[in-house]
């Protein structure tokens, strides 16, 4: 799959320092270098993904005496850290399986997504295409809830699906997210992040997201979640109403 980068700025708000000189850092947030990548399509009819790449980028290098004098000093000790010939034809231990149990079950179709995460304290909440459920460390089944009943509000009446959750161990709590509807009209993305690292029996804090932060009549698709000490960052595709890839974000 080939993506092309865009120029794109999602309403934000911090101030984007550009460092003055190449490898010093500015202390602030730093943007960057451009990069712009256009696809052609050699031979489409018998090599349909022989795509030729030109990368329009500029390359900054430098070099930095005291950046020299650390590699040539670490240098030995890379080298004598290298694994041997002889380790590395041996095999791998075979992984060990510390507990299972039986997942979700999707009971209104298929795919199922199936995405959960695990709190430091050992709850488990688990997701897939109909719903969210919650496990203690052994497996128990706890409790659970169709997405419906999930968010239990009647403007969110188109499909939803995709979830991604993941375990903020700074803040102690889940982050969720999921997809709702699959046209510009009616995409979201539904955020929920926990009161405490046990939801079921402290709850969520509830968000919704435009699917189209573009405002160029598109819909969200494929999500991928991630978490720094300060941001949520979600990525995804954007679609044409008709089902054609426009661009990721």
């Amino acid at each position: 799959m080939l993506f092309l980068t865009c120029n794109l700025n999602l309403f934000g708000q911090d101030k984007i320092v550009v460092s003055k000189e190449v490898g010093k850092v500015s202390g602030e947030r730093f943007e960057g270098i451009s990069v712009n990548i256009h696809g052609e399509v050699k031979d489409h009819k018998n090599k349909k993904w022989n795509f030729l790449l030109n990368s329009d980028i500029e390359e900054n290098s430098h070099e930095d005496p005291e950046v020299e004098a650390i590699k040539e000093k670490l240098m030995p000790q890379k080298i004598s850290s290298k694994i041997s010939k002889e380790e590395l034809n041996g095999t791998a231990a075979d992984p060990v399986i510390s507990a299972k149990f039986e997942g979700p079950w999707m009971t209104k179709g298929t795919p199922p997504d199936l995405s959960f995460a695990i709190s430091t304290s050992g709850n488990i909440v688990a997701t897939n295409n109909d719903g969210i459920e919650y496990y203690n460390t052994s497996g128990a089944y706890l409790d659970g809830e169709y997405w419906s009943d999930f968010y239990n509000d009647q403007s969110l009446s188109s499909k939803k699906y995709d979830p991604k959750i993941i375990f903020d161990s700074e803040k102690n709590r889940f982050v969720l997210i999921v997809l709702h509807g699959s046209k510009p009209d009616v995409s979201k993305v539904l955020i929920a992040i926990s009161y405490t690292d046990d939801p079921l029996a402290d709850g969520w804090y509830y968000y919704t997201i435009k699917g189209d932060p573009t405002s160029n009549n598109l819909w969200f698709d494929y999500p991928s979640l991630g978490l720094s000490n300060a941001d949520i960052f979600i990525t995804g595709n954007l679609y044409t109403e008709d089902g054609k890839f426009d661009r990721a974000l």
